[in-house]
């Protein structure tokens, strides 16, 4: 991951003001199936697992990861379906 990083969107366990070097973010849910697939917003990212579980973290201001609360995640977040808390992802 690189670029901004203030809301966690990067997910590499902490806030940034800004990489500009790639550098390493978790690569696998918390079941350590690996991501398959993500999608990046302006300040949060989503990711499926190959086990179909979806991850999100970043910016959650409006609730846009899905997780039921407004908190921002730094970390990979398991979200519940249908929304609701979810716990982090394992590294």
């Amino acid at each position: 991951a690189m670029g901004e990083g203030q809301s966690g969107q990067l997910g590499i366990g902490r806030t940034c003001a800004y990489r500009d070097r790639p550098c390493l973010s978790a690569r696998a849910g918390g079941d350590g199936a690996p991501f398959v697939s993500v999608a990046a917003g302006w300040a949060h990212a989503l990711a499926v697992s190959a086990s179909g579980d979806l991850y999100a973290w970043g910016d959650n201001s409006r609730g846009q990861l899905g997780t039921g609360d407004t908190r921002a995640r730094v970390r990979p977040t398991r979200v519940a379906a249908g929304g609701g808390s979810g716990s982090p992802a394992e590294e």
